[in-house]
């Protein structure tokens, strides 16, 4: 959240006024964070987000539809009575985009940081972070900043290592960069938000098949 006043504004999608409102609700999420208050925390950047442009997916800010057709039409398919039958879902069971019962059981645990765990795990299993470009909500800024901010026993060669570029063939076109050091790898695809798999499939399986191979 603490970048995402900037860019929204870099991007055009804010001005300066928005602008501060958005960072004066990131600097009350985050020092809510640090008096470990994660309701006034998740509150705070609830208050941000209606100060986006109105419409526009906070998942893809390259599309004004909150809900496409493509997201529609997967909950269809999967209500399919063959299909139903084909992944074993009960006929009592239905599939919805959001489920509010499991929002509202979780929505302490969104602002909670979970840096330490993954610094811990990087001291004995590779770990693969990914970011949709065009992803607001988690932005590649943000996500970059606690990357870098990351204690580690690496953190200084990884964040010194510069991007290559990630291509689907050898001589094909750039579809986003990569850098990895250690146990760390991370991935930005371009034109993908936060549903990177469903954005571009190809991208993601291509991040899975490199990471699982050690290739990074």
């Amino acid at each position: 959240m603490s970048q995402m006043a900037s860019t929204s504004f870099l991007l055009g999608f804010s001005d300066q006024f928005q602008r501060n409102r958005i960072e004066n609700f990131a600097l009350k999420s985050i020092q809510s964070i640090q008096k470990r208050k994660f309701d006034v925390a998740r509150k705070a950047w609830g208050l941000a987000l209606p100060l986006l442009p109105y419409g526009m997916n906070q998942y893809n800010y390259r599309d004004m539809k909150l809900l496409d057709m493509s997201q529609k039409d997967m909950i269809a398919y999967f209500m399919e009575v063959d299909n139903r039958a084909k992944f074993g879902v009960p006929d009592d069971s239905f599939f919805e985009m959001t489920s509010m019962e499991v929002f509202r059981a979780l929505k302490n645990d969104f602002a909670i940081s979970k840096m330490q765990e993954i610094a811990q795990l990087l001291k004995t299993i590779p770990v693969l972070v990914y970011n949709g470009q065009v992803d607001m909500v988690v932005n590649v800024g943000g996500v970059m900043r606690w990357l870098e901010h990351l204690k580690w026993d690496y953190q200084k060669e990884f964040n010194e290592k510069r991007f290559s570029k990630l291509r689907l063939q050898e001589d094909g076109p750039v579809i986003g960069n990569y850098k990895s050091y250690g146990n760390l790898a991370f991935a930005v695809v371009f034109e993908a938000g936060h549903l990177l798999p469903k954005d571009n499939l190809e991208a993601s399986m291509l991040l899975l098949d490199k990471f699982i191979a050690g290739e990074f």
